[in-house]
C-alpha cells in the first residue's frame, strides 16, 4: 500500500498480513482487532486510531508513528522496537510493555 491516507474508516478486524506500508496515514480510524502480523509498518502513521486487540507480532515497526491512539490489549508489543509513540500514548502501553517483560505491577488496593 503506498501513498494512502485513509480517514474516519471502520476497518474493524481488517488483516494487514504481510502488507508493506509506504507513506500511509490512519487517522481517526477503527482498527479494533486488526492483524498487522509481519507487516512493515515503517512507512505508517496511526492519528487517533482505535487499536484496541490489534496484533502486531513480527511487524517491522521502526520510524511508524502513533499519536493519541487507543492501544489496550494489543499484542505483539516487542515488535514495537524503533516506532514513534507520543509521551500521552506512553501510560496506556505501560501495562503492555511490563507484562511483556515479566514485571509484575502492585496497585494500593
Amino acid at each position: 500500500m503506498r501513498s494512502t491516507a485513509l480517514r474516519d474508516c471502520k476497518l474493524e478486524l481488517s488483516s494487514w498480513r504481510f502488507t508493506r506500508f509506504d507513506a500511509v496515514a490512519f487517522d481517526e480510524c477503527n482498527l479494533t482487532g486488526a492483524d498487522f502480523t509481519s507487516a512493515d509498518l515503517r512507512g505508517a502513521s496511526f492519528t487517533r486510531c482505535r487499536l484496541t486487540g490489534a496484533q502486531f507480532s513480527k511487524a517491522e515497526m521502526q520510524g511508524a508513528r502513533l499519536r493519541t491512539c487507543e492501544l489496550d490489549g494489543i499484542g505483539g508489543i516487542t515488535s514495537f522496537s524503533g516506532a514513534v509513540v507520543h509521551r500521552d500514548d506512553l501510560i496506556e502501553l505501560a501495562d503492555t510493555l511490563a507484562g511483556a517483560l515479566g514485571i509484575v505491577i502492585e496497585g494500593d488496593e
